[in-house]
């Protein structure tokens, strides 16, 4: 692979074309980080996602904690 991509660099591709090719030929599983595109977004997207619902339930249930406290402060 290193023969590949010194092949490659001295025929004058870039970086993005040299890493499309190894991708084509060895999957995205090659990439250390893979792409933002197709699929690969999904992992890049659902881990977001859930730290942003995980943070909303959060945020949901102290407000909701703290209104029904001041609900029964109000009463007595």
């Amino acid at each position: 692979m290193r023969q590949e991509i010194a092949f490659a660099v001295r025929n004058g591709k870039t970086d993005d074309q040299i890493l499309g090719e190894l991708e084509n030929r060895y999957g995205a599983s090659i990439l250390v980080v893979p792409r933002f595109r197709g699929f690969n977004m999904l992992l890049w997207l659902v881990p977001l996602a859930a730290v942003f619902i995980a943070f909303a339930i959060f945020i949901w249930r102290r407000w909701s904690v703290a209104a029904e406290a001041r609900r029964c402060a109000s009463s007595k």
